[in-house]
């Protein structure tokens, strides 16, 4: 059977590599750096998927079904992968293959009734596709915790360690001479 025939295994596959966290830059030295503002690798991936989804018959159906599942993956919690499905969700909104309103509309009250208030990204995302529905934008207060800011989950994860190796030559026990 044809690829656009196994939509079932395309979209278990979908799920599985939405549910991949994110992890830091390697900081070994034979590991090439990321750039700096670049996507994190697993969301590189993903967005060539949905490209690829766009090119198969039923593309739409398949789309709607991949942004879908990456909004239930958002609202399921507050942990890393939440938060990255979130920053994967704007992502693709934004660097994505354009994909028609009725692939994104569906995800919209998801947004609106639990992430937006939970994640900047989610809301951001709302925001654009009320724009583009011709709606006002809203606006939100983020609890503390969340981020605050649209900054990709690796970029956080970075930035938590370079303060980490920061601090620890403070933290280190004096020894008296």
């Amino acid at each position: 059977s044809s690829l656009a025939q196994e939509r079932g295994r395309l979209a278990t596959l979908w799920v599985c590599l939405c549910l991949w966290a994110p992890q830091p830059q390697p900081q070994d030295a034979a590991a090439p750096l990321w750039p700096s503002m670049s996507a994190h690798p697993a969301h590189a991936l993903l967005r060539s998927l949905l490209v690829a989804f766009t090119q198969l018959a039923g593309a739409d159906d398949l789309c709607r079904t991949s942004v879908l599942s990456l909004g239930a993956i958002a609202a399921s919690g507050q942990g890393a992968i939440a938060s990255a499905a979130s920053d994967l969700l704007l992502f693709l909104h934004k660097d994505g293959p354009m994909l028609p309103s009725n692939v994104w509309m569906p995800l919209v009250p998801l947004l609106e009734n639990v992430l937006a208030n939970r994640s900047a990204p989610a809301a951001e995302l709302l925001n654009r596709l009320r724009q583009r529905g011709g709606l006002a934008p809203l606006h939100f207060q983020h609890q503390q915790g969340y981020p605050q800011q649209g900054a990709p989950q690796h970029q956080q994860i970075q930035q938590q360690q370079m303060q980490q190796q920061q601090m620890q030559p403070q933290m280190q026990p004096q020894v008296p001479a």
